[in-house]
């Protein structure tokens, strides 16, 4: 059995507690930079309305957005999402954005009860994917609990993530979006309705290597779409175009498809562009 539950940020006392909450605000964004899909930004409000609703704490949010590649790049910025959060929060909290995440200390500061407060684009800086021990503990020192609502990005090793609940010891929980994932994970893994069927997407299959292993292992059949898909079908000598390939997993896609040939599902037609472009 999986301990999540008694990781729940329900079941431990927050009060008057600056909780850091790790959210997934990686919205697509519009070429004028507005917010095409708010669905990640919705999907976490019960979490931050539940801590709002909680006596004398102040909440500090971080996420990352695109890959800015540790540099600076204003069409990443988390702006447009904290003015989103506002607008679907309205009265019920004041959303206020620091401009840089690794310099919010004075924001942090300011911060009221019951007030919001956004970092700015934790990929800004390179720390964070490098689990930079530092940058952890720069995030953890803008709060005194920590909670994870993050799924989509828990199995990085990345400062926001994992470095930063060293510096919480005993005093870290997953939210309600989390939790809701875990429950469903753990639910399918113990007890699934068969046939069982995954399905998976994402860019890069390095980032899934372990969920593949699992996964496949669980489920009737996989089928794996998305940008990692590319790398295995590469790996079986079929064109791919200019669509990325991560040449060093051949040999991992090689063993899957062998193991498992008769599980795994790959694409059989797609839809090109010329170029990588909103427009093409």
């Amino acid at each position: 059995k999986m301990s999540f539950r008694k990781l729940y940020y329900k079941n431990v006392d927050l009060k008057g507690q600056t909780v850091v909450v790790r959210v997934d605000f990686n919205v697509p964004l519009t070429p004028d930079l507005k917010i095409d899909d708010n669905a990640r930004i919705r999907k976490v409000l019960p979490t931050i309305e539940h801590l709002l609703s909680v006596d004398g704490t102040k909440i500090v949010l971080m996420s990352h957005l695109g890959r800015p590649d540790g540099v600076v790049k204003l069409e990443f910025s988390l702006k447009p999402v904290a003015d989103e959060l506002q607008k679907l929060l309205g009265d019920k909290a004041k959303v206020k954005f620091a401009l840089d995440c690794k310099k919010a200390d004075d924001d942090v500061k300011a911060l009221g009860v019951h007030e919001v407060l956004l970092l700015e684009n934790l990929l800004f800086y390179p720390d964070e994917e490098m689990n930079a021990p530092e940058f952890a503990a720069k995030l953890a020192s803008y709060g005194t609990y920590y909670i994870n609502d993050a799924l989509g990005t828990a199995h990085r090793a990345h400062a926001s993530t994992e470095g930063i609940t060293k510096f919480f010891a005993g005093k870290s929980a997953c939210g309600d979006l989390m939790y809701l994932e875990l429950q469903y994970l753990d639910y399918i893994y113990t007890n699934p309705k068969r046939p069982f069927v995954g399905i998976l997407g994402g860019a890069m299959l390095s980032d899934n290597l372990n969920v593949v292993t699992n996964l496949v292992k669980k489920v009737d059949k996989l089928i794996i779409g998305g940008g990692m898909s590319f790398t295995f079908l590469w790996s079986k000598g079929i064109g791919v175009g200019e669509a990325m390939v991560q040449v060093n997993q051949q040999k991992f896609c090689d063993a899957a498809l062998k193991e498992f040939r008769d599980k795994i599902i790959l694409p059989i037609d797609f839809f090109a562009v010329e170029k990588m472009d909103q427009k093409a």
